[in-house]
C-alpha cells in the first residue's frame, strides 16, 4: 500500500512524503511554483545595478535543494553551467555570461 502525504506547507513550497509498503520505499518530493520567482526576477532586472555587486539570478529553493542533493553546491562551474543554461533565463537578472 502507498501513502502520500503533505508534511510541510510554506507559500509556494510543498514537501510530500510518499511511503510505499510493498517496494519498502520513502520518498521525500518538493514542488514549487517557480512563477513568483520568475516575476522576482523579472522586476529585479528593471531595477539599477552596482556594477561590481550586481545580483546575477533569482534561484528557486528547488534548484538550491536540487544541488545539494546532487553534491554541486559549492561547485562553481556547475553554477555557472546553471545559470548561462538558456533554459534558466528567466531566472537571469542580469543578462551577461557569467
Amino acid at each position: 500500500m502507498s501513502l502520500k502525504e503533505i508534511y510541510a506547507a510554506d507559500g509556494s513550497i510543498v514537501r510530500t512524503v510518499i511511503t510505499d509498503d510493498a517496494e519498502g520505499t520513502v520518498t521525500h518530493v518538493m514542488a514549487q511554483d517557480c512563477e513568483p520567482v520568475i516575476a522576482a526576477a523579472a522586476a529585479r532586472r528593471e531595477l539599477p545595478m552596482d556594477k561590481e555587486l550586481r545580483p546575477v539570478a533569482e534561484v528557486p529553493m528547488v534548484v538550491i535543494e536540487r544541488a545539494m542533493r546532487e553534491g554541486w553546491i559549492n561547485d562553481q562551474a556547475a553554477w555557472r553551467r546553471w545559470l548561462n543554461d538558456s533554459d534558466n533565463r528567466a531566472f537571469r537578472v542580469w543578462g551577461g555570461r557569467i
